[in-house]
């Protein structure tokens, strides 16, 4: 597992959160998105339900990775979870559109993204 992406579990006051780190630069061929979505759907039904998905890596993704957010992003919030994003390009904030901080928060740091939990 993880091919895709790298995890790391921190512990706090608000209990563990995972914070998962996308390692491809480019986030656009349709079997690397379902290898992703399907990384990050088994640690939620591992039980894992607070993450923080960073987009560092990332320079450029196709609209069917959003899907597979908001397909996550269901998920985590029927178990009671919470998904925030951070470290999105202007370029990535582009292509999510500006709808993007109504449906996910989305933060500029890490810091930033794991404090809000």
């Amino acid at each position: 597992m993880a091919e895709h992406i790298e995890v790391q579990k921190l512990s706090g006051t608000s209990g563990d959160v995972l914070v998962i780190r996308l390692l491809d630069k480019k986030l656009i061929s349709p079997a690397v998105i379902q290898e992703v979505s399907e990384e990050m759907n088994a640690l939620i039904d591992q039980g894992h339900t607070k993450l923080v998905i960073v987009f560092a890596n990332v320079q450029i993704l196709a609209s069917l990775f959003i899907n597979a957010l908001i397909k996550l992003r269901i998920k985590i919030l029927a178990a009671s979870g919470m998904i925030r994003l951070c470290h999105l390009s202007p370029v990535i904030q582009e292509v999510f559109g500006p709808m993007i901080g109504k449906v996910f928060p989305v933060f500029p740091t890490e810091k930033e993204a794991l404090a809000d939990f």
